[in-house]
């Protein structure tokens, strides 16, 4: 079970979502969704960051490099903690 975790630094100037997704099959449809311009019809933003290494990914998201990442459960919970 994958879940997306969003850090604070998105607000409401923000124009650009910069989210990383881990290399796993549950990524595919945001994947796809932003590789199909999906995300443009709805009206959003967003850059999908290619960071593979899961300390790496923590690192980005708690220090404003990131605005969201897709992590499993255990990793959001004591990343964010």
């Amino acid at each position: 079970m994958h879940l997306v975790v969003a850090g604070g630094g998105l607000g409401a100037a923000a124009t650009t979502l910069r989210i990383s997704l881990p290399p796993v099959l549950e990524a595919l449809p945001i994947a796809f969704a932003e590789a199909w311009g999906m995300f443009d019809e709805a009206g959003l933003d967003v850059d999908v960051v290619g960071i593979t290494d899961n300390q790496e990914r923590s690192t980005a998201l708690l220090t404003s490099n990131l605005d969201a990442v897709m992590s499993d459960i255990t990793s959001a919970v004591s990343t964010t903690a």
